[in-house]
């Protein structure tokens, strides 16, 4: 019903996430130990901005505000060797956490820093009582989506985002 009524009114897909829901924990393996985790703050916002806009292809004018340096200061900075390489916010309610911000530099992708990381993470919220941890990835971002299965997400769905006519020339 809502594709038939976006439709209707003329809107198109402007890009869609998988949901996905952790369903087994992930292992901890010898590249967890190579990697630390600290919470982020005042002093990480530049290079915390500098990893999203980098990760999600993002002009550094789009993030430059009061509420992302306040979230920024919120997340936590991945570091390999005491550099930082990349960051990640979780955010719970309750018994349930969402996984939000996840980027590592390019330069350091593809040595396994990422896959510890989220799963420390993921281990620290269950150790903290969470029971269910979620997060979303584009579905054209292969590589992420194999990250997180091999973290022991499972797809629930297709969010798809719609961006109306009306939205696009008053942009």
């Amino acid at each position: 019903v809502g594709t038939r009524l976006a439709e209707s009114r003329g809107a198109s897909i402007a890009w869609s996430e998988y949901r996905m829901l952790q369903t087994a924990g992930p292992e901890l393996d010898s590249t967890t130990a190579t990697i630390s985790l600290r919470p982020g703050s005042p002093a990480d916002v530049e290079f915390v901005s500098r990893c999203i806009c980098q990760a999600f292809d993002l002009p550094p004018e789009a993030i430059e505000s009061e509420s992302f340096a306040d979230r920024a200061v919120g997340s936590i900075v991945i570091e390999h060797d005491g550099a930082p390489i990349g960051t990640v916010r979780a955010e719970v309610d309750g018994e349930t956490a969402g996984i939000y911000g996840f980027a590592v530099l390019r330069e350091h992708q593809g040595r396994g820093y990422g896959r510890a990381a989220l799963a420390r993470v993921c281990r620290d919220l269950r150790l903290g009582g969470v029971k269910s941890v979620h997060l979303e990835v584009l579905v054209d971002n292969p590589g992420a989506l194999h990250l997180y299965e091999t973290c022991g997400f499972a797809t629930l769905g297709v969010e798809d985002y719609w961006l109306l006519p009306s939205l696009m020339s008053a942009a």
